[in-house]
């Protein structure tokens, strides 16, 4: 059995392989515009130039298309593609940056909607009561709601509001330093290269600051 490579004459680059019993039935095997060359190559590895199967040098990246006639990878985009890749690379960095944020803020703030509103209510009421020299408990009703299960008295869980406010802003301030600095860094990014040095910097970033949180 006699190993073959197929390629386009044209170009040199191999479509497929045959096995066959002889040269003859090799040759059946090959178009008027296709020639051959013995073995058995891989044609995601190798093409074949002036009867001679060459290695094809690295590829740059996806978007690199092979000329056959320079035996080099070339770049096909134009400006305009490049500028719509690099602008479709900056939403989805800005999107990556946002949902890493997000993340490490539900850690510490149920999901439900209008819950980030109920939680400034919290905290106002809490300094409000705090502040009060004789307060009506009827005056504050999410305090009022949660004596007996988030703590024992008033006076309690208003103070539980508060050391749960501070937690937040203690890890709400430099997540939005790290989510704020990031976005404004992409936005302006002239390339892939720093919008996904950015991304990954500033998830490294916001995953310390979760880790660094009070508990």
């Amino acid at each position: 059995m006699i190993q073959a490579s197929i390629f386009e004459t044209a170009t040199g680059r191999i479509v497929r392989r045959v096995l066959c019993n002889d040269l003859a039935e090799i040759e059946v095997n090959v178009s008027p515009e296709e020639s051959f060359v013995l073995g058995y190559y891989d044609f995601e590895a190798s093409y074949v130039r002036d009867g001679v199967v060459i290695d094809y040098p690295p590829r740059p990246g996806p978007w690199a298309v092979f000329d056959y006639q320079v035996g080099a990878w070339v770049d096909p985009r134009t400006p305009a593609d490049l500028a719509a890749e690099l602008e479709q690379a900056r939403r989805a960095g800005i999107e990556c940056i946002n949902r890493a944020a997000d993340a490490v803020r539900r850690r510490y703030v149920t999901a439900i909607t209008g819950q980030d509103m109920l939680y400034l209510r919290k905290e106002a009421e809490a300094r409000n009561y705090i502040a009060a020299v004789d307060p009506d408990l009827d005056d504050y009703p999410l305090i009022a709601a949660e004596v007996g299960i988030t703590a024992p008295t008033a006076w309690q869980v208003a103070q539980v509001y508060l050391g749960l406010s501070a937690i937040w802003i203690s890890l709400a301030a430099p997540l939005e330093t790290a989510r704020l600095g990031a976005i404004a860094t992409i936005e302006t990014a002239p390339d892939l290269a720093i919008i996904e040095a950015t991304v990954s910097a500033a998830c490294a970033a916001m995953e310390s600051i979760d880790q660094g949180a009070p508990v």
